[in-house]
């Protein structure tokens, strides 16, 4: 379809599913080209750069784990290699406050930064089968159902301001890791009052936040913070079926989720997520998830870039003749907001430098650089989907370690 939107990407995705259904494409080009690659970013023996140029830290060590365990290389790892793993995650930890504290921070939201890290590395010692040194202290200062509405209204978590969905898991999953741990009837109550603030605050779509792009792509991408900790606990959520219906809509031609071509890790894997726990509990509109899925599975395969590690976006609109061919892209569907939403971000994007930075690391990367990042969130919504429907030819993903611990990583039933 050569002239329409994201003709190279539609292409490679065609390439891969031939591959993929004809069993040319095996498991191990994907897995050990993946793996290959992680071996290049590794400076350490539990350290690794975030990509080519870039610097390791407490950060990309917990993204290299995931991507070895997720893989299967924590099976065989050595006793002395385990308890090095263990060793480094728990010495960040504040003994005093108890949560875990990156070397540098590299945002400039301090609490987003090392409370996100405290859950990555519940979640890295619950892979070594080990856990923190220290109580969780930090949540001492939630005393009552109060101060958890009182947390989550201060940071606009009602309104579906940006990364406030992620402030509310890190809370949800603290109050989830302690309560477990400890059994505590007064973590088990608020974590209830977490969850009857979000009840009480969905909107129309499901979603959180007031804005008509609440109702859309930023929507579901800041609500699947939330959504991970109602999958964990099995809790019922409202308008379930109006997100399905919202999330099977932003598909791309292209498999994609995000408002432009080639989609993003964090995107791609919030929509999947969703989707596949979707499969545990809903009986409806099965074989519409399910084709969704799977067109989003063959996607993720040509996302993968030929020195084997995964990145952003190899489809980023970089001048005007982008933007014109891929237009169907844009004006997909018959909702003119959503088309004056993916083009207005898609001027935005051609009009940056093609850089992306994050709070994990000080450097900037491209946006279609191998990263540990989009490595571990591709790899992983891959292995979700394989989890999940039945693929003639899942490139040995099926295989994959999903987490046992709450967090990102972490499937219903699995």
């Amino acid at each position: 379809m050569k002239g329409s939107d994201g003709s190279i990407i539609r292409e490679e995705i065609e390439l891969a599913k031939t591959l993929a259904l004809t069993s040319r494409l095996t498991s191990q080009p994907v897995r050990e080209r993946a793996l290959q690659w992680l071996k290049c970013m590794r400076v350490g023996p539990v350290s690794y750069r975030m990509n080519e140029g870039a610097s390791a830290n407490a950060f990309t060590s917990c993204f290299a784990l995931f991507i070895l365990d997720l893989l299967g290389e924590t099976r065989t790892f050595a006793e002395s290699i385990r308890c090095e793993w263990i060793a480094y995650l728990q010495s960040l930890q504040n003994q005093v406050h108890g949560y875990f504290e990156p070397e540098i921070y590299c945002h400039d939201d301090a609490e987003r930064n090392r409370l996100q890290l405290t859950c990555f590395c519940l979640s890295a010692l619950g892979i070594l089968g080990a856990g923190p040194k220290f109580p969780l202290k930090y949540l001492d200062e939630f005393k009552s159902a109060q101060d958890i509405d009182s947390y989550l209204h201060c940071r606009n978590v009602h309104m579906g301001a940006r990364g406030s969905g992620n402030k509310a898991m890190f809370l949800g999953i603290a109050l989830s890791y302690e309560y477990e741990r400890t059994r505590e009837k007064r973590f088990g109550e608020l974590l209830d009052a977490w969850f009857e603030f979000h009840d009480r605050h969905q909107n129309a779509n499901g979603f959180w936040g007031s804005t008509r792009e609440d109702l859309y792509y930023h929507g579901f991408q800041n609500a699947l913070h939330q959504l991970v900790v109602y999958d964990y606990w099995n809790r019922p959520l409202g308008r379930q079926e109006k997100m399905v219906d919202t999330i099977i809509a932003l598909q791309g031609p292209d498999g994609h989720f995000d408002m432009t071509p080639g989609g993003s890790a964090c995107m791609d894997y919030d929509a999947i997520h969703f989707l596949a726990n979707v499969l545990c509990w809903m009986d409806c509109r099965k074989s519409e998830v399910t084709a969704t899925l799977r067109k989003a599975f063959y996607s993720l395969i040509a996302n993968q870039n030929s020195d084997g590690g995964f990145c952003q976006s190899r489809a980023k609109p970089k001048r005007l003749g982008d933007l014109i061919r891929q237009a169907p892209y844009y004006f997909k569907g018959n909702n003119p907001y959503l088309w004056y939403y993916r083009l207005r971000k898609a001027v935005g994007v051609m009009m940056r430098p093609d850089q992306i930075t994050t709070g994990w690391v000080p450097e900037a990367r491209r946006w279609d650089q191998s990263n540990l990042w989009d490595t571990w969130f591709r790899l992983l919504a891959m292995a979700v989907i394989a989890n999940s429907v039945h693929l003639e030819n899942d490139c040995g993903m099926q295989l994959s370690r999903l987490h046992e611990v709450i967090g990102f990583g972490h499937l219903r039933g699995h």
